[in-house]
């Protein structure tokens, strides 16, 4: 999800930056000054050295890559908004998606600590008084 959600970050930011009359080129720059994630990292040191592919040690998701070529488009002179706002739709159904999945897991892992601690000690409540009954019966 880490991927996913500093994909759907940068390229918020960068539609917006677009959207407010910044060039492919600024925008990318003013998102990614923060260098806050790996892919900002990456696309900061991308933009600097722009007509050569960018060498990175990260291995980049799928998504980020169209990002990049989307991003690529945009700097040779290409119209990228549609492409963006696209982009941005896809990522943020995958991130939602993810979210419901943990979300279906959560009932399941709750269960984990409730049949081992809650359980025996639910269990030792209900029939203490009664093994104690017993064994005053029993040593008498």
């Amino acid at each position: 999800m880490e991927n996913l959600s500093s994909t759907w970050i940068c390229l918020s930011r960068i539609k917006y930056k677009i959207v407010t009359g910044h060039s492919v080129r600024s925008s990318i720059l003013e998102a990614t000054k923060n260098l806050d994630t790996p892919l900002e990292e990456v696309l900061f040191q991308w933009i600097q050295k722009f007509p050569e592919k960018p060498r990175t040690k990260i291995k980049l998701s799928p998504m980020q890559k169209v990002l990049m070529n989307v991003l690529h488009e945009g700097l040779v002179g290409k119209p990228i908004y549609e492409s963006l706002a696209q982009l941005e739709t896809d990522v943020h159904e995958s991130l939602v998606s993810e979210i419901n999945e943990h979300v279906q897991k959560l009932p399941f892992l709750a269960l984990v600590p409730m049949l081992f601690f809650i359980g025996p000690s639910l269990f030792l409540l209900l029939v203490g008084p009664i093994l104690s009954l017993l064994i005053k019966e029993l040593s008498v």
